[in-house]
């Protein structure tokens, strides 16, 4: 199944004899992970808390530049980033493997918008 877009899907096979099933719509979408503010995109981290990496999950609905920036609890800039995003799905990996276990703050910008998340490294 390819995912395009946010919204509501639907499998349908086809068996040997012709026959056609459908399954139930399924719903795409982030969830709570969607700020209710307009300046946010949806944005995703998992596993959080992590063991040394985690994958910032996401959709965009146009091309542009996401910039990420992650800091310590002391304000120490530890990523900055900027990676050009296409219309789709989008997902990267960090690894925070040389970092120590703690809270990190990470702020995420596309188009505009902001969207923050706190990281726990276990």
């Amino acid at each position: 199944i390819k995912i395009v877009e946010l919204g509501g899907y639907r499998a349908e096979i086809t068996g040997d004899d012709g026959c056609k099933v459908k399954s139930d719509i399924m719903q795409i979408g982030f969830g709570d992970e969607y700020d209710n503010d307009k300046n946010t995109f949806p944005a995703r981290i998992v596993p959080n808390p992590n063991n040394g990496e985690f994958a910032i999950e996401s959709y965009f609905d146009k091309p542009g530049s996401l910039q990420m920036k992650m800091t310590d609890v002391t304000g120490r800039l530890l990523l900055d980033e900027n990676v050009h995003v296409c219309p789709g799905f989008y997902s990267e990996i960090i690894n925070m493997n040389n970092f120590s276990s703690g809270v990190y703050y990470l702020i995420l910008q596309y188009q505009g918008g902001e969207v923050h998340r706190l990281i726990v490294k276990q």
